[in-house]
């Protein structure tokens, strides 16, 4: 009786750690906040996570070229996010890399929620600076534990009972035939 619980616990606990979870990047499924003009360009905001919360939130600014019908990779972008009451709170440059020339991207680390507004500025030697505004609500953080969460600790917490249980038995049961 005892194998197979230990057994059923192993192959759950088995079972839980092979089930796959997606991977993200920052742009696997961004939520775009803005697509529109800022001087001469049109400029694509997006974030993710899609339900942006207390935390770090990745912002990838897109900046197109219209006349030119091209994405600029040669502009400086920065991304200053104003709070609440209307004051700039946090700034990140917005970096582009070799891999993705197009995409500015920049990381806010928010440490409170509410209706944040995002100030992009973008220099451009052709052009000089322009901006782009757009709202971003930020969520409070997720402090519910799911029932996964629950069922996992459960199945390990049964899974070290048994064991720890099976070796007491165990050595009980060779003290016994020792001693007889």
């Amino acid at each position: 009786m005892i194998y197979r619980l230990m057994a059923l616990a192993l192959m759950s606990v088995f079972i839980m750690g092979q089930t796959p979870t997606p991977t993200q990047s920052v742009f696997d499924a961004p939520l775009q906040l803005h697509r529109g003009p800022a001087g001469p360009y049109e400029v694509v905001i997006t974030v993710q996570p899609h339900k942006p919360r207390v935390g770090t939130v990745h912002i990838a600014v897109t900046v197109l070229d219209p006349a030119k019908r091209i994405a600029v990779e040669d502009a400086k972008v920065l991304i200053v996010a104003y709070n609440p009451k209307g004051e700039p709170t946090y700034q990140s440059p917005a970096l582009n890399d070799p891999a993705t020339p197009i995409h500015y991207k920049g990381n806010i680390i928010f440490r409170s929620p509410g209706q944040w507004e995002l100030l992009v500025k973008i220099e451009t030697d052709e052009h000089g600076e322009v901006t782009a505004t757009t709202p971003l609500n930020i969520a409070d953080a997720a402090s519910n534990p799911g029932i996964e969460g629950l069922i996992v600790l459960a199945l390990v917490t049964l899974a070290l009972g048994g064991g720890t249980a099976y070796v007491i038995y165990s050595i009980r049961r060779q003290q016994r035939r020792n001693t007889a």
